[in-house]
């Protein structure tokens, strides 16, 4: 940025601790004009007679240059990096070293560390940063064409607010993206910026300070509030009446007692999107930067639904569920399975006639029923019953996907017309008035319905009969609803029922048989309609993808293991891998070269010697998400340093990250193991790579875990593929490469004395470990 241009300067800082505040104070008081830049703090901005935050925006806009003290995080200052990076404004973060910072909560947080900040001690050296204010650049990102409407931060806990909300979305018919930081851990700021440039409008909702998480998601929230409202999109953020709101968003906050209460709102709010649909108000232009425009999608397949089939790579695993040769699709997060399911969905789409289902409940949807409900039945009792309500749920579901799917077309086709009208009634006599809303709504409302019949007639009663189960989902009504199904049909080519998310939001390795039930009865069930349907139409195919922690678990509580034909998704060849890498590149840049030309024109081939590819897929654990979320953490340090490709210096940067995001991660699923685990990794930061199993097991028992749980600690250390075991120095094994197969990782330490616990390499820069 030119020094002429530069005339007013902003400066964001949190109120406490006080010693921040004054060296800023005595910094401005000093030195209020610097080198043609009139300097301001938000202290000297009076907002008499208006809304809080409107003189800080109006401040904030007719500033060049931003900056933001964040030596601890502050809701209000977050919620000013936000706007000031939407308004494309040139931004600079700072700390103040003599205080102890919050570069631990940053760690967990993202936004901050993925952008780069410089340290100050007292007011000299706070003027010194101002000095180089006039070098500091806009964060530069690129506006992908999408035809995403809103996009969705949720919150770590799913709640009741967050499905309500999906709901309704979905029912507005609006396209969404969602940030689910049980997906994505940290938050980029790059990344982060693309989404909300992309979208419309934006949903946030601040979490009550009672909900786990919620110190974290309440500053990723006010990082896109300030995001939106500088990008100027539609904006709704939502809070728990009661709660305790940040100055800056105060004014801007619809509360709520009651779901309903947000309804108006939302409408009012569905009605702008959908009023303002491709005309996005055009944002501050910035200089370009090849770079900041290449985008490889999103981690997330939940939020690229639209481009991945532009470059899904068709594996032998999903030719084999294209032809129906399967029922179970298993892989472990980030293998790709949603991607695969959003593949399969298309494809089964591409004939007209064809039924395509594509079903997403959710673990906590099912909870008040296993609780309330089977917790009080016999084995035999419970299992006749959640096998009945998943029937009910499928033929309903099919039901309503054909009278949707028809509505028009009946009225045009005498032979359709009477099928269609016998299955519309028997459908409205089924559903209990749950046939409204959207897929989410109805399975909650006909399992709150189960539950509440349940009480009202059987409670307290240990054991039920056949026909008490019967009478609790009303499967009388069932068959003739089937039998008016499979006579519908025969207009029809294949039906197609994909279900995912079923395992969405529970813990790595505490699932408990109880819980796995519940898709235990899911898979008989459906069994039981393919069969039944099958007998008069043969294109009937049920598919049910899961997380393989889960199927083991499901595995190991049923008798009739075997049943289930599945494909596991492993990617134990790194070709494919950097095929994908290479098909993304090539959608984005409209070009089909080879690999190493497309990546060489944007990034070095060269990592420290080592070939830059072969360098990436060693960190990745051999998961798609992983090499896209290292490759995006890579240019956003590009990017932020105006680089125009990737150098060593940006690989390292964005490996760094990466790694932090790496080590979150692997803490947090221990943590679900035993809370003790949690920050069990911190304890090798410094230290060596490998450990004798001696060694390994002193630095857990000396961490406090007890003798009990020593085992499970370990056997979940090489299960995560936080480390793996090298014999007599070899290349190491992790669980990826023997299939994910942990008896075989145990036989190899309990084989050979030599064995050693190695560390993966995408540990060691957030360890701080030599290679």
């Amino acid at each position: 940025m030119a020094r002429s241009t530069v005339k007013h300067g902003f400066v964001a800082f949190a109120s406490s601790p006080p010693e921040i505040g004054e060296s800023i104070r005595a910094s401005l008081k000093m030195y209020s004009v610097i080198d043609g830049i009139r300097w301001k703090s938000w202290e000297s901005v009076s907002n008499w007679g208006q809304p809080l935050i409107t003189p800080i925006i109006a401040e904030i806009g007719r500033s060049d240059v931003i900056i933001a003290d964040i030596t601890r995080l502050n809701l209000n200052v977050t919620f000013e990096v936000g706007f000031a990076i939407g308004a494309r404004k040139a931004i600079g973060l700072v700390t103040n070293k003599a205080i102890v910072s919050d570069k631990e909560k940053y760690e967990k947080l993202g936004v901050f560390d993925t952008i780069g900040y410089k340290e100050y001690s007292n007011s000299s050296e706070f003027a010194e940063l101002l000095q180089l204010a006039p070098e500091l650049e806009r964060i530069r990102w690129s506006q992908a064409s999408s035809n995403r409407q809103v996009y969705i931060l949720e919150p770590v806990a799913r709640t009741e607010l967050a499905g309500y909300i999906a709901s309704r979305v979905k029912k507005a018919r609006l396209q969404f993206g969602t940030f689910v930081p049980t997906e994505e851990t940290r938050l980029v700021a790059l990344k982060a910026a693309e989404d909300v440039s992309s979208s419309t409008g934006v949903i946030v909702t601040l979490a009550p300070k009672d909900h786990a998480g919620n110190e974290e998601h309440n500053f990723r929230a006010s990082f896109f509030a300030g995001l939106a409202l500088g990008m100027r999109r539609r904006l709704l953020i939502l809070a728990r009446e009661g709660e305790r709101l940040p100055l800056d968003l105060r004014d801007r906050v619809i509360t709520y007692r009651d779901l309903s209460d947000i309804d108006e709102h939302f409408n009012q709010f569905a009605f702008d999107v959908h009023g303002s649909g491709k005309k996005r108000e055009s944002l501050p232009s910035a200089p370009t930067n090849r770079l900041a425009e290449l985008s490889i999608g999103d981690p997330v397949a939940e939020n690229e639904f639209n481009a991945l089939s532009e470059y899904f790579l068709e594996t032998d695993a999903f030719n084999r569920a294209k032809r129906g040769e399967i029922n179970l699709v298993v892989g472990r997060k980030g293998t790709g399975k949603t991607a695969m399911f959003n593949a399969v969905r298309n494809f089964a789409r591409q004939q007209v006639p064809n039924v395509v289902l594509d079903l997403k409940p959710e673990g906590y949807q099912l909870i008040k029923l296993r609780e309330e409900v089977t917790a009080h039945l016999t084995e035999g009792s419970k299992r006749h019953l959640i096998i009945a309500f998943w029937e009910y749920i499928i033929y309903m579901e099919l039901a309503h996907k054909l009278l949707e799917k028809d509505e028009e077309r009946h009225y045009r086709e005498p032979d359709l017309y009477e099928p269609y009208v016998k299955l519309r009634d028997l459908y409205e006599a089924s559903s209990r008035g749950a046939s409204s809303g959207d897929f989410s709504e109805r399975i909650w409302r006909l399992s709150n319905d189960l539950v509440e019949k349940y009480k009202s007639r059987f409670s307290g009663k240990g054991v039920l009969l056949t026909n008490e189960v019967t009478e609790l989902v009303h499967s009388d009504t069932i068959h003739a609803l089937r039998e008016a199904i499979v006579h519908y049909l025969s207009s029809k080519s294949e039906i197609w029922v994909l279900f995912d998310n079923l395992d969405r939001g529970w813990a790595t390795g505490s699932t408990s048989r109880e819980e796995v039930f519940v898709i235990r009865c899911l898979l008989d069930a459906a069994r039981i309609i393919r069969n039944d349907v099958r007998r008069r139409f043969e294109s009937f195919n049920i598919i049910v993808f899961l997380r393989n922690d889960i199927y083991e678990v499901l595995m190991s509580a049923s008798p009739d293991f075997g049943k289930d034909t599945r494909v596991s998704l492993d990617w134990e060849d790194g070709d494919q891998l950097a095929e994908l890498l290479r098909r993304r590149l090539a959608a984005s840049k409209r070009d089909m070269a080879p690999l190493q030309d497309l990546l060489g024109s944007i990034c070095t081939l060269q990592y420290k010697g080592v070939d830059t590819v072969a360098y990436l897929l060693s960190l990745t654990f051999h998961r798609p998400r992983n090499l896209l979320r290292l490759f995006n953490y890579m240019k956003a340090v590009a990017v932020n340093l105006s680089h125009e490709r990737i150098t060593e210096a940006d690989i390292e940067k964005g490996v760094l990250s990466y790694s932090d995001d790496v080590l979150v991660d692997i803490s947090n699923e221990l943590r679900d193991l035993s809370p003790e685990a949690e920050d069990l990794l911190y304890r090798f930061i410094g230290d060596k790579a490998s450990y004798r199993k001696s060694e390994l097991e002193r630095i857990i028992l000396t961490h406090g875990i007890d003798e009990m749980q020593k085992m499970k600690v370990i056997e979940y250390l090489l299960y995560y593929g936080a480390f793996g075991i090298s014999v007599d120095g070899a290349v190491s094994t992790f669980i990826f490469d023997v299939g994910y197969n942990i008896k075989k990782m145990q036989a190899l330490s309990e084989k050979f004395t030599s064995a050693e616990y190695v560390i993966h390499n995408a540990l060691r820069p957030a360890l701080g470990i030599r290679w």
